[in-house]
């Protein structure tokens, strides 16, 4: 039984800025990047074909930036739970590296799940923090301080090499839910960490303020899915801000740095809530 160290990748689909990715690299031991597709996260009214085309296009980015550090992406479909249990069979499983996340709704089961797994199979599950959730207690002026100095702070490296495990993948299109309609919105950009540093500079040099929000909306699914990190984000606003740059920019790097201060401590407000809730039977 090997000593593996699983990356779980959810909606943080990088591997630049990625804290878990840094955090199991750094162990000297085998790690095995997964992807687990949960079908039944994708019940709900809010999933659509297109969200899907942008998850698989994410996805295929993500292989190529670890194959060429020398690892595999492994990608499974079913309930996470039984998808580490199947792998912890044939692999033998150290540890499961992951961002922290939100314990609400049908991914906080997911995770909840995951974790009662691991109590019972002795494997440790080790979170980093992310933009969102740094901090479950305390003022919402001093997570605001916290929120400031962790946008601040060096982002992390891609690693330059992976010393990967290996195990058996499904396919990126054999991913397919036969129920998901398309969508009548604004059709959903296209996936993949390329695209969203394309539109994270254009976000400043959009030219007017129709275009901005045009952009701002593209991006929030990036950041959504993790192709960027909000830390990424919000440092190329702080940088426009920096540099005064001409125009409209500054004006616009403000906005963008605000909406994204905005979303994240609704999400830690929420959170905030959720974290009085007992795990019950963990």
């Amino acid at each position: 039984m090997s000593k593996t160290h699983i990356v779980w990748f959810k909606r943080d689909l990088r591997v630049h800025d990625h804290a878990p990715l840094a955090a199991a690299c750094s162990t000297g031991d085998p790690v095995l990047a997964l992807y687990i597709f949960e079908p039944e996260l994708w019940s709900g009214p809010d999933g659509t074909a297109r969200q899907l085309t942008f998850l698989k296009e994410s996805l295929s980015e993500l292989k190529e930036a670890l194959e060429e550090r020398g690892a595999q992406l492994v990608i499974r479909t079913g309930e996470a739970a039984e998808v580490f249990a199947n792998l912890h069979r044939d692999l033998g499983i150290a540890a499961i590296h992951m961002h922290r996340e939100s314990r609400g709704g049908p991914e906080g089961r997911s995770n909840d799940a995951v974790r009662r797994w691991a109590l019972r199979a002795g494997v440790s599950v080790r979170t980093q923090e992310s933009a969102s959730l740094l901090k479950f207690s305390g003022t919402p002026g001093e997570w605001q301080s916290r929120w400031q100095g962790f946008m601040a702070s060096p982002r992390r490296l891609a690693p330059e090499f992976i010393f990967s495990a290996s195990a058996r993948s499904d396919e990126i299109d054999d991913l397919r839910l036969e129920h998901l309609q398309e969508s009548d919105e604004v059709p959903a950009p296209p996936g993949g960490r390329t695209h969203a540093v394309r539109l994270l500079r254009r976000a400043f040099v959009a030219g007017d303020a129709h275009t901005f929000r045009d952009v701002v909306r593209a991006l929030k699914q990036h950041i959504m899915m993790g192709t960027i990190s909000v830390r990424e984000a919000a440092q190329a606003a702080m940088r426009a801000q920096r540099i005064g740059a001409p125009g409209e920019s500054v004006t616009y790097a403000e906005s963008l740095l605000g909406r994204l201060r905005e979303n994240c401590e609704r999400e830690y407000r929420m959170e905030t809530r959720l974290a009085s809730r007992p795990f019950g039977d963990l």
